[in-house]
């Protein structure tokens, strides 16, 4: 019965955020446009999962907020918070906001830094959209080997070797 009444508290937690977000972007959309009232959302939508996680966390009787969500939260948490995070920063991204989706992604990185995507995503965004090449690079050839290292597979592994090459050419080409 417990564990209906907490699934039951965040689903409730869960709509009211997810109707919010859904209230502040319809009522934007006149004024900033649908497609921008859709990332809009999404962003809002994300960061909303997160928070209605951690409510849900609190609620819980963790007592501490940070313990309850990380060192005593299940998995399938673990998942939906990440799920957040990472569709809040493709909102950012999307929006054009690409400095507070790099912070999203080093927030990311830094609860979990196994994360290889978001390592390989926060670096394709440095180089692509922010111009910052040789940051990117150092990232990409720091995931390349950590990769190699542990014996890992990554599902981007061709494309990371690629954004190498391409930096590298960039780098070293006359400007």
């Amino acid at each position: 019965m417990k564990d209906t009444l907490d699934t039951y508290h965040r689903n409730m937690i869960l709509a009211l955020v997810l109707g919010a977000c859904s209230m502040v972007a319809a009522f934007s959309a006149p004024a900033i446009g649908l497609k921008d009232a859709a990332v809009l959302f999404l962003g809002m939508a994300g960061a909303g999962v997160v928070i209605a996680l951690i409510v849900h966390q609190f609620m819980k009787g963790s007592g501490n907020l940070a313990g309850g969500l990380f060192l005593g939260s299940n998995t399938r948490d673990d998942v939906a918070i990440l799920r957040g995070l990472y569709q809040q920063a493709n909102g950012l991204k999307l929006s054009a906001h690409f400095s507070e989706a790099e912070k999203v992604y080093r927030q990311i990185l830094v609860d979990y830094p196994d994360q290889l995507e978001a390592h390989y995503l926060l670096a394709q965004m440095l180089w692509m959209k922010m111009e910052r090449s040789k940051e990117a690079l150092k990232m990409f050839q720091d995931l390349q080997n950590k990769i190699r290292q542990d014996g890992l597979s990554f599902k981007y592994q061709s494309a990371l070797q690629k954004n190498i090459r391409d930096i590298r050419k960039e780098i070293a080409a006359p400007h």
